[in-house]
């Protein structure tokens, strides 16, 4: 879990980033660590052998909505 925590932090860090690869990363419980946020400038997001539940994609399209 502390790797999504840096995940956010680095998205907190980088306002302007628009391009994020989290593949081969074990997101399994990503959602459960999810914020209130939107980075809404973020509009590629790449998940390719993540694990990651079609309802945590969901849960995680409102954080980046684009």
């Amino acid at each position: 879990m502390y790797f999504i925590l840096q995940v956010f932090a680095i998205l907190d860090g980088l306002p302007l980033l628009t391009f994020l690869n989290l593949s081969r990363n074990p997101l399994s419980e990503f959602d459960k660590l999810l914020t209130d946020k939107q980075y809404t400038t973020l509009t590629k997001l790449a998940l390719n052998f993540t694990d990651l539940p079609w309802q945590s994609l969901s849960n995680l399209l409102v954080v980046f909505p684009k």
